[in-house]
């Protein structure tokens, strides 16, 4: 009876290890991944904002220039 009882329990048993372990480590991987956005987004702000302002000014001149050739 423990031949053949106990091969399958420890199957089941080290499945179930295995699924809760890639379950932490991939927690652990989201949770550093999100600290590490927050900064990169806190030193890419500035650079973001030089980048939005210039793609304003280029929908201004682009929109003038698309009502200059309709006169």
């Amino acid at each position: 009876l423990i031949v053949w009882v106990i091969p399958p329990v420890v199957v089941f048993v080290g499945i179930i290890l295995v699924v809760l372990v890639i379950r932490s480590m991939r927690r652990v991987s989201i949770d550093s991944r999100r600290g590490a956005d927050n900064e990169e987004s806190l030193e890419l702000e500035p650079y973001l904002e030089i980048v939005d302002r210039k793609i304003d000014e280029i929908k201004r001149d682009l929109y003038r220039d698309m009502d200059i050739g309709r006169d």
